[in-house]
């Protein structure tokens, strides 16, 4: 398990700066489907775990209809950037931080939803998160 963590983070980690020119170009019409049914689904959500951040793409963007948002990813460069993004933008509702899928460190119902898109197909052990 020690080799999939150290491999996973060193492949989003060197992935990260490019990561929203990426999605943006490639993905952006996906996204924002995504996003829509995100709002709509989690529009009664007070506390939100989203696993799989990234740069804090979804986060921010439903930063605004949640109270609470605690944001995970595998990579530290990518919970970088997205703490940057969210200095950036002054929003004080997420929580993002190093995390792994397959090991959580939240007590039972810490959350009201817990999300994650475009996720689980990258993971070594998708069944673990689950």
């Amino acid at each position: 398990m020690k080799d999939r963590v150290e491999s996973e983070r060193s492949f989003w980690n060197s992935f990260a700066k490019k990561y929203d020119k990426f999605i943006s170009k490639n993905l952006s019409k996906t996204y924002e489907i995504i996003l829509s049914n995100l709002k709509n689904d989690t529009d009664q959500t007070k506390n939100l775990l989203e696993i799989g951040t990234g740069t804090g793409i979804i986060a921010l963007e439903l930063s605004n209809i949640i109270l609470k948002i605690t944001a995970i990813d595998i990579s530290p460069e990518m919970i970088h950037i997205a703490k940057e993004k969210c200095n950036q933008q002054s929003i004080t509702n997420i929580d993002f931080r190093v995390g792994d899928s397959c090991n959580l460190e939240f007590q039972d119902n810490t959350f009201d939803t817990i999300i994650t898109s475009n996720v689980l197909h990258l993971l070594f052990r998708p069944d673990l998160t689950l």
